[in-house]
């Protein structure tokens, strides 16, 4: 884990994201929106399609069970380390974005990993955006407390910490038509106006080759 430092606000970084839920004295309510089902995990009430009224694609509470690494539910995987990085007292900008090209320049393992950039204990100083172009590469601290691992963003302007993106192209590989009523969807590209106050919007989901 990293944690990342600036001087107008401090970010924690960390995996999972533990949602603490304040406890009250009533015995809670059955929802009809979101219940356990017989198996034990959570369904949702699903509402009518206008456009289809048969299909089981309608308006329901967002579901979150698929988030996260391999859709959720996998334990996240040990990629082995080919870069240590240690702070120098200056600018560690440099030195970290080179570790990171190294590792994005070595071939993908079966898995799809190129390898681990791990930053030791301490604070680096970071006066530009680090980026990481290439998939299958892991940036790895050595902790978030005190004693672990700090990216310190210098600068009097503001900056993006890292950004992660590739290049190639993206395919469509599921879409869903959306019944929005009274949003304001001006300037959505696709959006039709639908009866009355309510829009329709076709939402794409893609990935990057």
């Amino acid at each position: 884990m990293l944690r990342i430092t600036s001087k107008a606000t401090r970010y924690l970084l960390s995996v999972p994201f533990l949602i603490a839920l304040a406890a009250g004295t009533a015995v809670a309510q059955a929802s009809q929106w979101v219940f356990a089902g017989s198996d034990g995990k959570l369904q949702y009430k699903i509402l009518p399609n206008p456009d289809n009224p048969s299909t089981t694609y309608g308006d329901h509470v967002m579901d979150f069970s698929w988030a996260g690494y391999m859709g959720g539910g996998v334990s996240l995987p040990t990629v082995p380390v080919k870069q240590n990085v240690g702070p120098s007292g200056g600018d560690d900008t440099s030195a970290v974005q080179a570790a990171i090209n190294a590792v994005a320049a070595l071939t993908p393992d079966g898995n799809g990993f190129r390898g681990a950039v791990l930053l030791a204990p301490g604070t680096f100083n970071i006066s530009s955006t680090l980026n990481i172009n290439a998939s299958g590469v892991v940036l790895r601290g050595s902790g978030s407390g005190n004693s672990g691992t700090i990216l310190n963003l210098t600068g009097s302007t503001g900056f993006l910490a890292i950004s992660i993106q590739g290049s190639g192209s993206y395919s469509t590989w599921h879409h869903r038509q959306v019944h929005l009523c009274g949003q304001n969807l001006a300037g959505w590209a696709g959006a039709s106006q639908g009866a009355g106050p309510c829009r329709h919007h076709g939402l794409q989901r893609r990935y990057h080759e």
